[in-house]
Parts: C-alpha cells; structure tokens; sequence
C-alpha cells in the first residue's frame, strides 16, 4: 500500500520551477538575514571608482504596527533605516549613505513560507584604496539595531591597466541574446542563489579597440568536506563574447528587488560582458572560481570563492533525522529503518541518494519533488499542532496534507453538543475526508475511508 501511496505522491508533486539535493547545516551554520556586498565597478575618471553596495534584508527584521498614516495605502507598516559607510583606517569615512525603509503589510504579524526582502543598492564614488565597509540596518519601531563592520574592500581604478575587469556580478539569467533592457543581480551578498540559471556581469576595460572580442575561461571547483560527499568537482568552459559598447549601469529598484537598467550613448563607458555560468547544476556547497579573462595579448586573472546558499530552505530540512522521520508517509517500515541506519554522513547519504531518484529534473541541483514534499511538511508542523502533540506533520491532518497538498475547499462544523468536525475536499482526485475531535482539544483524528 505504501509503495502505491508514494508513487501517487511522486505524480502529485508538481511545482511551477525548481531547485536539488540540501547540504544539511549544523544549528550554528545557519544563514543570517542579511546579504551584502561591495562591486568594484569601473569608473571613467582616472582618480575615482565607483563602489557599487547591494543588500538585501529580511523584512521581518523590522516591527510591524499599525499604520496611522491614511496616504499611505496598508493597513501596518514597517520603518527602518539601511546605512552603509566606508571608512579609511588614516583618514576615517570617506563616504557614507542613509535609505528610509517604508514597507506596507496588511497583517502583523510575520510572513511564514518563503521570505519577503527588502532590497537596495547606495552606489559611492571614492578614490583607490582600501576601506572598511560598515552597514547600519535599525528598526524605528522596536529600536533594535544590527552592524556589520567585518568586511574589507580594495577599490582599484582601472587607467594605465592593458586590461581592467570589474567585481564578477552574479545575475539572474537574462532570457533573451539581445541586449536586454535591465540586469537583475541576484544579490545574495557574495553568494549564489541555489538551484537558479544564472549569468556572470564583468565590465572591462582595455587599451585595445572596443571591438576586440573578449574570451572568458571560467573554473569551479569543489572540495568534499566528508568522506561521504562526492569527490571534488570540477566545471569548466571557455567563452568567447562581443562586449556590449556604451552602456553605463544606472541602478534601480522595482518590484521584485533591485537592477541597473542600461544607459546608451556613452562611448567612455566600461564595456559589459554578460557571461552564462551553469548556477543550477551547483549543489550546496562552497566553491572557488577562477576567471581568466583576455582581450587581444592582455590578460586579467580573478579568483573568488562563493556558496551556494538557499535562504528558502524548508525548516524539516535542516535536520537530516528529522527530514528522514518525515518520510514514514511514503515508505514502508522497513525502508525507512534501513534510511535511518549508520552514523550522520550515512543517514544524509542515504536520503540524499532516495531523493536522487524521484528528481524529475536531474540535470539540475534543485529537485522539485523534494521541496514541495518538504513545504508540505513544514506547513503541517505548524498548522496541525496542539499543546499536547505540537508537531503537526504527525497528525491525521499532517499526513493527508502532506499527502495530497492543500484540499480545494474546507467545511467546519463546531457543535457544542457533539464532535467538532472538519471536512476536506478535494475536487480534482475526487476525494473527501473527514476528521473529527472528539476531546474538542485541537486533535482531529481522520475517519476511516476517504469518500469520493
């Protein structure tokens, strides 16, 4: 029966876009939620640089309350302020910005599932040297007060260079050969965004012809850090692009997030490299990249390491015990103790390879089916709980859930006199089923036989 079950759960999984196997992280590897980082873009005057920050923050990080201003069209709102300062160790700040942050929310309390950001870029114009960053993030609500002040930076110009190239910009990967009208950096600080198809934004400069074609030999490497893991891996490739003549970078903020829309008709500009780079065949895990660029005989060398990082990541993953237990819905009794054997590299090796398998896009890291298993299991945990069994994925309601995703509508029927009674319905899989609290505590507990 559970081997029928799971192959029905397999056919149910179904998502709109994926991402792959998680690397599990120990409590105090946890991601923060804030992302930062300093781009070295080129500048056209040969005494400054331009030091391009982007960021991105929780915006649970900031207090909700309600919003007694009436033009301001939500019910609460969020305020806070995002600085960024850099500071030279002989002669203090040399350049410092401040943003207003204003969000709207219609609830206060703090969005569960996948996380809403607030984002930003300060672009500065300083001279070469080095400095330290320092960015400031306050809640005006609360009071409360988060510096970051651990990160150095060496701001270059790139006059009296054969061949200058900017910090590598990671990018969500534009879907067109054109020249598209915006670039959208994936800003997660110096990382990259798990499971995505991504390009690389390198500007270059040169003393050759603008025209010259530029070739980008790219190396990502990997280094196991368990005898469990796959052994180091290894991505190569070699690319060879016209840069994109006259644009400058003009930052901006949408919707979504943050870009740099692309200003023509300036022939001093930097020249644009957009480069693809295979972001969603890289599991968790962190990696050294080497860029050799070359325009003619000039050559430039970058080498920078990165993770992959998932900020998304379900809750029920981050505990291979717990993620494994969560599988007693889809497997028989004796599948899940074999998955649960041996020590913690073997367990994770274990649910690692049983995922493998079930990946409808294995040509990618992100596996589809395993998220939304997850979500599903995540979303249990919290709705299905009582004071007595607070881990809701381990209820009746947990399961079906789990099972067979969100029913397409609910009926409640509170009766003082009788049982408490919730009725789920699923219109497409012809299915009903009915759960009941006899102690009227919180704990439904399914009838038998699912009705259609």
């Amino acid at each position: 029966m559970k081997n029928t079950v799971s192959t029905l759960v397999a056919a149910a999984l179904l998502v709109s876009q994926g991402i792959a196997q998680p690397q599990f992280r120990r409590p105090d590897q946890a991601l923060q939620g804030l992302y930062y980082a300093a781009v070295n873009l080129l500048s056209a005057d040969s005494s400054r640089t331009r030091i391009d920050i982007h960021y991105r923050i929780d915006e649970n990080f900031f207090v909700a309350v309600r919003n007694p201003d009436t033009t301001f069209p939500h019910e609460f709102r969020r305020r806070g302020e995002v600085s960024v300062e850099l500071v030279d160790s002989s002669v203090g700040s040399v350049a410092r910005e401040l943003e207003n942050v204003l969000i709207g929310s219609e609830s206060a309390e703090n969005a569960l599932g996948p996380k809403r950001w607030h984002q930003g870029i300060f672009s500065l114009d300083v001279r070469p040297g080095t400095y330290r960053i320092v960015i400031e993030v306050n809640d005006l609500e609360s009071k409360r007060s988060v510096v970051e002040r651990s990160r150095t930076l060496s701001a270059y110009a790139p006059h009296g260079q054969p061949l200058a190239v900017s910090t590598p910009l990671f990018l969500a990967r534009p879907d067109t050969a054109r020249v598209p009208q915006r670039l959208v950096p994936q800003n997660f600080g110096d990382e990259l965004l798990f499971g995505t198809p991504t390009a690389l934004l390198l500007e270059v400069a040169s003393t050759k012809s603008p025209d010259d074609p530029v070739t980008v030999r790219y190396r990502i490497t990997s280094q196991a850090s368990s005898s469990s893991e796959p052994p180091e891996v290894t991505i190569e490739d070699s690319v060879t692009l016209t840069p994109v003549l006259g644009y400058g970078l003009v930052p901006q903020r949408h919707q979504e997030g943050i870009a740099y829309a692309l200003a023509g008709g300036q022939p001093d500009a930097p020249r644009l490299v957009v480069l693809p780079f295979p972001g969603e065949r890289l599991i968790l895990r962190t990696y050294l990249l080497t860029l050799v660029v070359r325009q003619g005989d000039a050559k430039t060398e970058i080498t920078r390491e990165f993770r992959a990082v998932w900020p998304d990541m379900p809750m029920s993953l981050k505990d291979v015990d717990y993620a494994l237990d969560a599988m007693r819905y889809i497997t028989t009794e004796d599948e899940l103790d074999s998955l649960k054997s041996g020590n913690y590299d073997a367990r994770r090796r274990h649910f690692e390879e049983y995922w493998k398998l079930r990946d409808r896009t294995p040509e990618t890291a992100f596996n589809e089916v395993m998220t939304e298993y997850y979500r599903r299991v995540d979303h249990a945990s919290r709705a299905f709980g009582t004071l007595r069994n607070p881990d809701g994925a381990k209820s009746d309601r947990g399961r079906i859930f789990i099972l067979h995703g969100p029913p397409t509508r609910t009926e409640r029927t509170l009766n003082p006199g009788g049982l408490f009674e919730e009725v789920w319905f699923y219109e497409r899989l012809k299915k009903r089923f009915t759960f009941v609290d006899r102690s009227k505590n919180g704990n439904y507990e399914l009838l038998p036989g699912a009705t259609g």
